[in-house]
């Protein structure tokens, strides 16, 4: 008899060359017998895991055995308190979102089969797109591309060819002002070979359209892609071939396309061109749209080793910037805010963890200014500016020249982030330690909070929430959940990322005076904020005299559970009614009642007399702020209700009047009246409760 093994304190017995166990004191068939192999009991697996209560699937395509062993593979949230963010992460290779704004929620597991690598989140956060790899660990790069919902639901293959991907960026990339996605797809999975020009797939009336723009030669094949910040264009690149120089053109939504760029170098025969030789790769924009960062990919080896990094400014045709040599990664190009600052990462070598060097380009003079910031012996990675301002975060650790694959100790030893400010000035903003690195910082939309990857382990470690004002180093972080099994990348660049955020709202704490930048922003998230909470139902009053009677409430409370409602629309209980109520509006005593000709009332239920209801509203934010209160944050906005002549509004019109709101363009729109709205979030539960609802003193001429 062997030693038995243990699992959640219950104990199997085997013996050898047997076909029972015990357990419990109960003996079990287990349909086939043990066996002595190598100093080792085979035993069968599929019967063992039955007695440990372990799920045990066959995976035929990958020939691999997957046992969800309960509670091993769970990604606990740990830290409670509610998170302005959503977040989707990897863990075991397997894709999760989690909901950070509802306190205590868990996240959501997605896919847990082959291979997930997550591209990001949609402009306004409503879906999240990652590629899917059927088998794990496939050397042929095959890729789909999927989308699914921020709540975890309709999950959407977008093509069933696969995508072109390279080391450089993720090619798939969000439109910057709504749901499209554009894309190179892959002739087959036993090809490299693309299908000319570009896919762009777009969410409209409830479903993903596809379609193919091509470049100003129709057979050209695209390299990399970059939407332009207005999200009308797209820069793409087309690799040298056929004794054709690499060009870079302006491709627009409706197919006409424009070169920006043309070089005479070109790629020679016996050079495959899915390779992207001879082409610009990582592209990225400034935020103005006037200069655009680009690597110059002169080889498949060089490549790997380094490429030279150009900027193109397309007021001036043809006018390019060179700024040294460095690894070709769109991760590693950060515009500030203004378009005036390029942050980039410089130096030969194709491991991240030596001879790296953070060089920040100011093109804000009549020549270039460029500014060297990393000390000798040091190496950084990762730039990104703070939103509207001059202070640049990175990741900063010791030089690791003689670093040994062979282990399993980080990369950069005791990396931590950093920030710059204006001035210069240097220090660490996580609490790195040399048995620790943290990578990959995102900062939040007002500058407040920060969440990165700290390591424990080369490829283990934990998401941190950390708020970035805090004076001293530690006083304010908090592990959000711990990761494991994520990719170390190409030689240690720690990309892709493991995990995306979309900041949902500016984070709670202290004053804000948000600028007008952060306004255009904002904008997208609020017009949604309009549609969910239906803000056009909602009576005025001022604070503290929230009305009492339920009439004032009963269109409010249809209309925001309007697709729910199923056979008993037109139907609402006064349970119902006074939850919606006492959850969204400070009101103690509800007196209930009917709304003459709207809604009867018979004491237990309310009953619609048949009408129409209104347009989902459209409202457009002014001025946003928000203040302590009694240890509660308060947001107070102060949006213009817009109408949009008098049609019926279907989904494919509502998106392109927020793409023209998030973009500055209000021609088409008229201002019916000004509304300033202050509530709070709840934080047990996350809901909205409004404080007061009232007329703007200003007013449109029209209505004054």
């Amino acid at each position: 008899m062997l030693s038995p093994p243990q699992y959640m304190d219950k104990k199997i017995q085997f013996k050898i060359n047997s076909d029972e166990c015990v357990t419990d004191g109960q003996t079990i068939k287990l349909g086939y017998s043990t066996f002595a192999y190598h100093n080792h009991l085979m035993v069968p697996l599929r019967s063992v895991c039955e007695i440990f209560g372990i799920k045990l699937d066959w995976d035929a395509l990958n020939q691999t055995v997957n046992l969800d062993v309960p509670g091993l593979l769970n990604s606990e949230r740990l830290y409670n308190p509610a998170i302005p963010a959503q977040i989707a992460f990897i863990n075991h290779g397997h894709l999760y979102i989690m909901d950070g704004n509802q306190p205590g929620s868990t996240p959501v597991l997605i896919n847990r089969k082959g291979e997930n690598e997550i591209i990001g989140w949609s402009a306004d956060g409503q879906w999240l797109a990652y590629l899917n790899s059927p088998v794990r660990y496939n050397s042929s790069g095959e890729q789909y591309l999927w989308v699914v919902k921020a709540d975890g639901s309709q999950t959407t293959e977008i093509d069933s060819h696969p995508v072109f991907n390279n080391l450089t960026s993720s090619i798939p990339k969000w439109s910057p002002i709504n749901s499209s996605i554009a894309f190179v797809a892959r002739e087959s999975a036993n090809s490299y070979d693309c299908i000319s020009g570009i896919n762009i797939s777009s969410y409209q009336d409830g479903k993903w359209i596809l379609r193919n723009i091509s470049a100003s030669n129709k057979s050209d094949s695209v390299s990399d892609l970059a939407w332009a910040p207005d999200g009308q264009s797209l820069a793409i690149s087309v690799p040298g071939q056929n004794n054709k120089g690499m060009r870079i053109e302006r491709l627009s939504l409706s197919g006409q396309s424009s070169i920006l760029l043309e070089d005479k170098k070109t790629m020679q025969q016996d050079e495959p061109n899915y390779l992207g030789i001879y082409s610009a790769s990582g592209m990225k924009w400034s935020p103005d749209g006037r200069y655009l960062a680009y690597y110059l990919c002169s080889s498949a080896s060089m490549t790997c080793d380094e490429t030279n990094l150009q900027i193109l400014d397309t007021h001036s045709t043809g006018y390019r910037i060179d700024l040294g040599c460095g690894l070709a990664y769109s991760d590693w190009l950060a515009w500030s805010h203004d378009s005036t600052k390029l942050a980039y990462i410089k130096g030969s070598g194709r491991e991240a963890f030596t001879n790296k060097k953070l060089v920040i380009a100011d093109l804000g003079q009549n020549k270039p200014k460029f500014t060297e910031c990393t000390p000798s012996g040091q190496v950084d990675v990762q730039p990104m500016w703070v939103p509207d301002s001059n202070t640049l975060l990175f990741c900063r650790g010791a030089d690791n020249e003689k670093f040994d694959y062979t282990g399993g100790k980080f990369m950069v030893p005791g990396q931590s982030i950093w920030q710059r400010s204006a001035s210069g000035e240097m220090k660490a903003v996580s609490s790195g330690s040399p048995e620790s690195a943290d990578y990959a910082p995102t900062i939040s939309d007002d500058s407040q909070n920060l969440i990165y990857l700290h390591l424990n382990e080369k490829n283990k470690g934990s998401l941190y929430l950390r708020n970035i004002t805090a004076d001293k180093i530690g006083t304010s972080e908090h592990k959000i959940v711990d990761l494991c099994g994520g990719s170390v990348g190409f030689y240690g660049n720690y990309l892709p990322r493991w995990f995306s955020v979309y900041w949902t709202a500016p984070a709670a704490g202290g004053e804000s005076n948000i600028s007008s930048n952060n306004i255009q922003a904002l904008r997208g998230e609020y017009f949604e904020f309009g549609i969910k909470n239906r803000l056009d139902y909602i009576p005025m009053f001022d604070e503290g005299e929230a009305p009492s009677s339920s009439a004032e409430y009963l269109l409010y409370a249809f209309a925001i559970n309007l697709d729910n409602w199923g056979a008993d629309k037109g139907i609402m209980t006064r349970d119902y009614v006074e939850q919606v109520i006492q959850t969204h509006f400070e009101v103690e005593n509800i007196s209930h009642g009917p709304l003459p000709k709207v809604w009867n009332y018979d004491g237990e239920k309310y009953t619609a007399i048949p009408q129409g209801i209104q347009d989902r509203p459209i409202y457009v934010l002014e001025k946003f702020d928000t203040y302590k209160q009694n240890g509660q944050t308060i947001y107070e906005i102060t949006l213009d209700n817009c109408n949009f002549g008098d049609v019926r509004l279907g989904d494919e019109d509502m998106s392109a009047i927020k793409a023209s709101i998030v973009s500055g363009d209000l021609s088409a729109l008229t201002v019916l009246q000004t509304e300033c709205v202050r509530y709070y979030l709840n934080q047990t539960t996350g809901e909205v409760v409004f404080l007061s609802h009232t007329l703007a003193q200003e007013q449109p001429a029209s209505i004054e």
